[in-house]
């Protein structure tokens, strides 16, 4: 027996001593892969359930905060077009303001973060409705800001 069949000799003894712990290994990292997926398939359908969660919970954090702050009529500036305004801003635009009352500076914003949500549950693309939840989200501290600190 040459050297060369003594180190291939060898080597096969060692494949013998290590496959039995390879396998087991093996195998116990598939089980574990196959556990981790199950859990990521379960995460990923409910996507929409655990990101709406907590913007639900601070809408309505929002919402009862907003309802002791904001005075009882809130101011809302826009612009509008107006061709005929001699005082027009840029020749068309005309900066009014809008009364309107507590409650519907509170409810509107909550329905729309509401209809945004329920979109976020049900659709398959949920980041988009969500983030416009968290801008709608932020519509009744925007109004108290502003009436608050007027421009």
């Amino acid at each position: 027996m040459n050297w060369l069949d003594k180190i291939v000799e060898k080597w096969n003894w060692l494949k013998d001593q290590v496959r039995p712990v390879w396998n087991a290994t093996k195998k116990a990292f598939s089980v574990v892969g196959n556990i981790f997926a199950v859990i990521w398939k379960v995460i990923y359908s409910l996507r929409g359930i655990l990101i709406s969660a907590p913007v639900a919970a601070a809408a309505l954090l929002i919402a009862s905060w907003a309802q002791q702050n904001l005075p009882e009529v809130v101011q809302i500036t826009h612009v509008v077009i107006d061709r005929d305004a001699e005082n027009a801003l840029f020749g068309l635009f005309v900066m009014t303001s809008d009364l309107i009352t507590r409650d519907v500076a509170i409810f509107v914003p909550l329905v729309l973060t509401g209809f945004c949500l329920l979109m976020t549950v049900l659709s398959k693309k949920v980041l988009y409705p969500w983030l416009i939840s968290i801008f709608t989200l932020c519509l009744p501290i925007v109004m108290w800001a502003l009436n608050t600190y007027p421009m």
